[in-house]
């Protein structure tokens, strides 16, 4: 998906800090981002601002960033905070996509979510310019990646979501805005998230998104087999 920094910083709420740039997807990793992408530096373990002049140099017209800009190449996009500009800049780039008339999947599941992603992926494929998510980048950061990595003639999108912590799956489908859900883990995938206290303002959130578009696909369970004390597998 091709964009500008001013465009950018529009949807994030930044501040454009240098000349603008056309910019082609979005990376959060200098190591594998490629000539033309924006960079996004997020604070995990490492600070990803460390890896700015990395990123530039690998090809990153622009990045985005919470601290000042202090001179040197890149057109910078200050932003307050840089994990939310990206989720900001996800689902701006999902408004930039067409409908895809009911073509856009999310895959979400306790197992087999990225067998599942890649599989709908290809059968999707056969037929339609598909996009999907890059190996198992299913979080609040990969997601929106995912979108922005996605050419602008993108006629089918599947996105595979990943639940790690309160609400996430519900932010996952507010930026993707999918039409079909598809659980691998059907049941499973129910016993793991009733474990936790959150479960089931998770789910009603999950239906509440897309209430009247979405369709949700579970695994059969008239096909499933059972384990050694009779659980469904």
């Amino acid at each position: 998906m091709r964009f500008s920094a001013r465009l950018a910083a529009e949807a994030t709420g930044g501040e454009v800090v240098g000349p603008d740039v056309v910019l082609d997807g979005a990376s959060f990793d200098s190591r594998t981002l490629r000539p033309g992408q924006l960079f996004v530096p997020l604070v995990a373990e490492r600070d990803g601002h460390e890896f700015i002049p990395a990123a530039v140099a690998a090809g990153a017209p622009a990045y985005l960033t919470a601290r000042p800009r202090e001179g040197g190449p890149g057109t910078a996009v200050v932003v307050a905070d840089t994990a939310r500009a990206l989720l900001d800049l996800g689902r701006w780039g999902r408004d930039r996509l067409p409908e895809l008339d009911g073509r856009v999947v999310g895959v979400t599941g306790s197992v087999g979510k990225t067998s599942v992603k890649d599989l709908t992926a290809a059968a999707l494929g056969a037929r339609w310019r598909t996009a999907s998510n890059p190996r198992s980048y299913n979080n609040e950061q990969g997601l929106p990646v995912a979108i922005l990595d996605a050419d602008d003639s993108t006629e089918a999108l599947v996105l595979e979501m990943g639940m790690r912590g309160p609400g996430e799956i519900a932010r996952l489908c507010e930026v993707g805005r999918n039409h079909v859900r598809a659980d691998p883990g059907g049941l499973a995938f129910a016993r793991q998230v009733a474990q936790l206290p959150h479960a089931a303002r998770d789910e009603r959130d999950v239906v509440a998104v897309r209430r009247e578009h979405t369709r949700q696909l579970e695994a059969d369970p008239a096909r499933r087999s059972r384990d050694k004390r009779g659980h469904l597998r």
